[in-house]
């Protein structure tokens, strides 16, 4: 907003600062290499996380706390209040840092439009998980990262059979564990039992995302990052790719059964079930087949 305020100003003939002086806030980077330079207001967000869990914790705990909690910010005094331009040195070494973030941007961006073109060729949920190994380094380091899909008590899980609703039971269907400290469910686990057992008593800090397309609920996601820096916004892109490549399997995997269904109407007589002419020639066919050259018995009907 003061950039664009900036921006209109100039256009009018107002000068910045000289007949007005203009402030932003959150520090963006944007502001850092306009000009005039932004002045701005920063505000620490590890106080505001660390503020929030705090209050969390004390409510859990049954005890009072304020209703208004102040954080602290710092100004940064940058020409449109009117301060000190800076240096040539100062600006050039804000500008390189500027210019670098967004060379790792860009690069980020690369590797973002490849995930996509493999997630858009994956034919089962093993595939995904290959392409988010492999791909999966433009967010932070991690350590961990599961999803688990929601099923029915046959343990079919979402990508196979559609839910419009959160199930009682998931299964594992993708699992990252660098370390090897998280162990396996095997088969079918309740939802209260949704974070893996971990092998050691420390604690540890899950993200949890709920993973779903349109309608269609297909489980969370919990990752563990190495450092205590959380993940940037690529992990979300990442997510939805996974939502979408999900709900690509749920339509391959439903055309498959129809074309089953089909197939096994055509060689079963509807009244009573059993194979007819074409399902009995079928699999005579598949009996000579696996027979070889021994001798088989054709019956002509």
């Amino acid at each position: 907003m003061a950039i664009s305020l900036c921006s209109e100003f100039e256009k009018r003939g107002v000068r910045v600062p000289e007949d007005i002086c203009i402030s932003g806030c959150d520090c963006m980077d944007e502001g850092k290499i306009f000009f005039p330079r932004i002045f701005t207001i920063e505000r620490n967000v590890s106080d505001a996380a660390f503020s929030a869990i705090s209050l969390i914790d004390d409510l859990l705990k049954g005890k009072k706390r304020e209703r208004k909690i102040v954080l602290p910010t710092r100004n940064i005094y940058k020409y449109s209040c009117g301060c000190s331009k800076g240096t040539l040195r100062d600006e050039c070494i804000q500008r390189n840092d500027v210019l670098s973030n967004t060379r790792v941007f860009r690069y980020h961006i690369y590797d973002t439009e490849a995930a996509m073109l493999e997630m858009n060729r994956v034919s089962d949920i093993s595939q995904i998980a290959d392409t988010f190994g492999r791909y999966c380094c433009n967010f932070g380091g991690f350590e961990k990262f599961f999803l688990f899909a929601y099923c029915n008590e046959q343990g079919e899980p979402s990508y196979e059979t559609a839910f419009d609703s959160p199930t009682d039971q998931t299964v594992p269907a993708i699992w990252m564990d660098r370390y090897g400290t998280s162990e396996r469910p095997k088969g079918i686990c309740p939802i209260t039992e949704f974070l893996p057992h971990e092998a050691g008593d420390e604690p540890v800090c899950y993200y949890i995302s709920h993973i779903h397309f349109g309608s269609h609920c297909f489980g969370y996601s919990a990752i563990k990052m190495i450092s205590t820096d959380p993940f940037n916004e690529f992990y979300n892109i990442w997510l939805l790719n996974i939502a979408v490549s999900l709900e690509s399997l749920l339509h391959k995997n439903n055309i498959h059964q129809l074309m089953r269904e089909l197939e096994s109407e055509s060689i079963h007589d509807k009244l009573t079930g059993m194979l007819n002419r074409r399902g009995f020639e079928k699999n005579i066919r598949l009996l000579l087949i696996r027979q070889g050259s021994s001798p088989a018995l054709w019956l002509h009907l």
